[in-house]
C-alpha cells in the first residue's frame, strides 16, 4: 500500500510556485492573448463587413440605355456618393424580391387570375353593368400589379439587361397594352372603332406563363429554332405534291 501511494503521489502534478513579478508577467501575455484574440475577432468582422457591403454594390453597373449614359455622363459628377450607395442598395433590394421564389408564385397566380377574368367577358358581359363594373376593376388591379412588377424588374435588371431577353420584350409588349386600355377607358374613347382593336390584344396575356417555366421556354425557343428547317421542308412538299398530281392526272385522268 505504500509503493501504491508513492506511486500515485509520484504521478500527480506538482503545484508550481510563481513569485509576484511573474504572476504579473503572466496575467500580462494572458492579456495580450486575448486582446489579440478579440482584435481577431474584429477584422474579421469587418472583413465579413466589406465583402457583404461588396456584394450590395455587385449589380449591374449601369441601368439606363447607352445613349442616356453618353447624353448625362457629366451629371454623374454632381451627385452625392450618399445617394448612389441608397440607389445600390435599392437596386439590390430590387433584385432579392424579383429573385424570391414567392414573388414568382405570386405573379403566376395573378396570371392565371387575369386569364380567368379574361375568360368570362362575352358579348352579354355588357348586359350586366355590375358584373362589368366589376372585371373592370379587376382589370385595373392586375394593369397595376404587372406595371409594379415591370418597374421592379427595371431596378433590379437594369433597362438594358432587360430588354435583352426576348420573353422580357414580350412581357413589357403585354403590360403597354394593358396601360393603353386602361387609359383609354380613364379618357373614355375606348369604344372608337379604331381602338377597339387594341383591347382584343389583352388576350396575349395568358403567353406570360410560358416565360415562368424553364420547361416550356426550352420547348418554345426549339420550336422557334426549327422554324428555318420546318420552311425547308414546306419547300420541297410541293414540288413532290405537283409530280404525283402531274402522275395522277396522267394516269388516271
Amino acid at each position: 500500500s505504500l509503493c501504491g501511494r508513492q506511486d500515485l503521489a509520484g504521478n500527480l502534478p506538482l503545484l508550481t510556485s510563481y513569485k509576484l513579478e511573474e504572476l504579473n508577467d503572466l496575467t500580462t501575455d494572458l492579456s495580450i492573448r486575448q486582446e489579440d484574440i478579440e482584435m481577431e475577432q474584429l477584422n474579421n468582422n469587418n472583413c465579413e463587413t466589406s465583402r457583404s457591403t461588396h456584394e450590395i454594390v455587385n449589380v449591374p453597373s449601369d441601368c439606363c440605355p447607352i445613349i442616356i449614359s453618353k447624353q448625362f455622363s457629366c451629371c454623374s459628377k454632381c451627385i452625392p456618393r450618399l445617394i448612389v450607395k441608397q440607389w445600390l442598395y435599392i437596386r439590390h433590394l430590387s433584385y432579392c424580391l424579383v429573385e424570391h421564389r414567392y414573388f414568382e408564385l405570386f405573379i403566376i397566380f395573378m396570371i392565371l387570375i387575369s386569364c380567368t377574368t379574361l375568360a368570362l367577358e362575352d358579348i352579354h358581359t355588357r348586359e350586366d353593368p355590375l358584373f362589368s363594373k366589376v372585371l373592370l376593376i379587376f382589370d385595373k388591379i392586375f394593369t397595376i400589379v404587372f406595371t409594379f412588377e415591370l418597374i421592379i424588374k427595371w431596378f433590379a435588371y437594369g433597362i438594358r439587361d432587360y430588354f435583352k431577353t426576348g420573353w422580357n420584350r414580350l412581357d413589357f409588349f403585354i403590360v403597354f397594352i394593358s396601360i393603353f386600355g386602361n387609359l383609354l377607358d380613364w379618357f373614355d374613347i375606348a369604344n372608337i372603332p379604331a381602338f377597339k382593336s387594341m383591347r382584343t390584344l389583352r388576350a396575349l396575356r395568358p403567353l406570360r406563363i410560358l416565360s415562368r417555366f424553364e420547361a416550356i421556354k426550352i420547348v418554345v425557343d426549339a420550336l422557334f429554332g426549327a422554324i428555318p428547317a420546318i420552311f425547308n421542308v414546306l419547300l420541297v412538299c410541293p414540288i413532290f405534291w405537283l409530280i404525283f398530281s402531274i402522275m395522277g392526272v396522267q394516269l388516271f385522268g
